[in-house]
């Protein structure tokens, strides 16, 4: 085990309710591959927990240790606390099969390609059950990774659907692509756009930024995205954009996740 972290402390009565838990956890996740859940489906098992609206920096501890005891990873990863997880927080689940290769550059042009999938979905705030199918259908297929490497972008994936969006560290990055890459980015921001057949303003707004980001002509997103839709016979919806409003908490837990996420691309 990991010195970091140390086995949390259990009280003998609890002791069986957490192993119980983390039992039928392991059993669902032998089943479905990973899990969307919040860390306030966890609180009632920290020894530290005393009933606020976020997990301290000694619950976070607690929560990573039962985490690495039963080989389970997680998005965002838990580690010392350095930024407040509240109760409502989402964090997705699976196996920690240490065997996830990050490193290659198949999986990492593949990492970005689903992050700008996943923020293109959410960038109208509701992510429509066909644009979430879209997303984690874009990630089986992608080829040349292992089994591994899709089950970690599936939940990567489902961690920033579930989340609050901040584009522009996503645009920051995705300027340094390749052309090759760019051109990839572009189709399946667009196939992302129209999977739910209707035409939001924020969509064809993240798109323009994608289109000034890779020095295009913004002006033309908008026709390009409609001309997509037609290609793969649409009929597009068009709705107008809805205001989004986010806690300065859920923009820090953002902020750290995707900041964390996005250090693992770096171009050659």
């Amino acid at each position: 085990m990991n010195r970091e972290y140390e086995s949390p402390d259990v009280p003998q009565e609890n002791q069986s309710k957490a192993e119980a838990f983390f039992d039928s956890l392991n059993a669902q996740l032998r089943a479905i591959g990973l899990k969307l859940m919040c860390f306030g489906d966890f609180s009632e098992l920290l020894p530290s927990y005393e009933g606020a609206v976020h997990l301290c920096k000694e619950s976070q501890e607690e929560l990573a240790a039962f985490f690495e005891a039963h080989s389970l990873a997680s998005i965002p990863q838990v580690h010392r606390g350095t930024v407040v997880r509240t109760l409502s927080s989402p964090i997705v689940i699976f196996p920690d099969s240490g065997l996830t290769d990050k490193s290659s550059e198949s999986f990492r042009y593949a990492s970005l390609v689903t992050k700008v999938a996943a923020v293109m979905a959410k960038s109208d705030s509701v992510v429509s059950e066909e644009e979430s199918s879209r997303v984690l259908a874009r990630v089986d297929g992608l080829p040349y990774l292992t089994a591994n490497q899709k089950l970690y972008l599936k939940a990567q994936s489902l961690y920033l659907l579930s989340s609050g969006t901040r584009r522009d560290l996503l645009i920051g990055k995705v300027s340094e692509a390749s052309p090759a890459l760019k051109s990839t980015i572009v189709e399946v921001a667009m196939d992302i756009a129209i999977a739910d057949g209707v035409l939001e303003e924020a969509e064809v707004g993240f798109l323009q930024d994608l289109y000034r980001a890779f020095d295009m002509d913004a002006r033309s997103a908008r026709k390009d995205l409609e001309k997509y839709a037609r290609e793969h016979y649409v009929v597009l919806e068009k709705r107008s954009e809805a205001t989004v409003h986010l806690s300065d908490s859920t923009i820090d837990e953002f902020d750290d996740v995707l900041g964390d996420l996005l250090t693992e691309f770096e171009f050659e």
